[in-house]
């Protein structure tokens, strides 16, 4: 990965080689939690297995834009086999070029370009273009003209402008329907936008509760990652499960929050006559803080989510990073807060399942199983165990807030 551009004022061959960051698969956040090859094992062999979030399902505008993308990707420097496209991935440094940033008024690299893709910022397919003309006219501009940045510009601008053109003239329904559509066959999924449904619009990163066939008194409580639409005109979603306390399978003296949900790695697929309203998930962070404005609880449940659980290894790992959870469509925007007049105390409650510990429950029995039901959906009940308190874990703790935080057991 190498930085462009190279200064007007110091005009150098030299390009310094980035290592490129590791990138967690997109399942790791869920499915990494303590698993050894023994529970990869365990965790392949179970029928119920469906983890990892789901393939993205490109428009015909995104499919273009990837096609223009890995046009650029082919062009080579003859002279030592070099990715011409790779001098334009980051931004220079600062520190190391300030008078680039003096000059360019509004820099751009392709790995911004890259995450807007990503986030589906761009509305339009001309809009991508832009960004790339921009990218282009900048390094031409600070480089001079005999430099490679700016021989490297030229080249790749001008395939550019050729691949949109091959692009635009494509018709929609040639290449609809992500990796069906790029290979030719039928499309099978049309990606929507939006969808609406008993009067509501649904979005990818809305909450929503989904029939709980295994409980119908305790919905499923879910947020949106896809909306499409199959050939045969029936509209899906698929969204991430988030469990209740009553749902997992936990230490006997685990303690939860009032309405808390856990994070799944459970990404399902649902006909859109199984949502049946909307709700809303806070990172405990901001429950203790206020409420989303505009949202009226009594319509729309209110949950708090503290942890990750993975349900393989009956294990809770605190969140860190409450965007590492969401859609990548929705990780740039926020939502605005209600805020309390004074910061909540929150407080944890026993397990709401405590009573189903066995009388006899000793230390070193096997961990219990939920009991489940109908595959679609959350088990019908979770289970309790008994362990000794590993020696890395202290007594719960007073919190920033008043919060006794647990710590972390199987």
């Amino acid at each position: 990965m190498l930085h462009f551009p190279i200064s007007k004022r110091r005009i150098s061959t030299r390009r310094r080689t980035l290592t490129k960051a590791s990138k967690r698969d997109a399942g790791s956040a869920d499915e990494g939690q303590g698993g050894g090859e023994g529970s990869r094992q365990k965790d392949l062999s179970d029928p119920r297995r469906k983890r990892g979030r789901p393939p993205r399902v490109d428009t015909p505008m995104e499919i273009r834009v990837k096609n223009v993308l890995k046009a650029l990707r082919k062009l080579k420097d003859e002279s030592d086999g070099r990715l011409r496209i790779s001098t334009f991935e980051k931004l220079p440094e600062k520190k190391e070029f300030p008078e680039y940033f003096q000059e360019i008024k509004d820099p751009i690299a392709l790995d911004i370009i890259r995450k807007n893709v990503k986030r589906r910022e761009y509305k339009t397919f001309d809009h991508f273009i832009a960004d790339m003309e921009l990218m282009f006219e900048n390094a031409k501009s600070f480089n001079e003209d005999d430099s490679d940045v700016y021989g490297d510009a030229v080249i790749l601008q001008e395939e550019m402008r050729k691949a949109a053109e091959v692009e635009k003239a494509r018709r929609d329904e040639d290449i609809t329907g992500g990796e069906e559509g790029e290979r030719g066959n039928k499309p099978t999924r049309l990606p929507l936008e939006k969808v609406e449904h008993r009067g509501e619009t649904y979005r990818v990163g809305d909450w929503i509760h989904i029939i709980n066939p295994n409980d119908p008194n305790k919905p499923t409580v879910g947020q949106i990652f896809r909306t499409w639409k199959d050939h045969e005109g029936q509209i899906w979603i698929n969204a991430c499960w988030y469990y209740r306390p009553e749902q997992t399978v936990h230490w006997a003296e685990k303690k939860f929050y009032a309405d808390e949900v856990v994070k799944t790695g459970q990404y399902r697929d649902h006909h859109i006559d199984e949502v049946l309203s909307k709700c809303f998930v806070m990172f405990f962070t901001r429950y203790s803080r206020g409420r989303p404005k505009g949202v009226d609880e009594k319509k729309c449940p209110i949950y708090v989510c503290e942890s990750r659980y993975n349900e393989i290894e009956k294990h809770f790992n605190k969140i860190k990073t409450w965007k590492s959870c969401i859609p990548d469509e929705v990780r740039g925007q926020d939502y605005e807060l209600d805020a309390f007049e004074k910061q909540q105390v929150l407080k944890k409650l026993p397990s709401p399942i405590l009573h189903l510990l066995p009388e006899n429950a000793e230390e070193g029995d096997p961990l219990p199983d939920a009991k489940m039901g109908v595959e679609n959906a959350p088990p019908i009940i979770g289970a309790v165990f008994k362990r000794a308190r590993r020696d890395n874990v202290s007594l719960p703790l007073l919190g920033f807030c008043g919060v006794r935080f647990c710590g972390s057991l199987v």
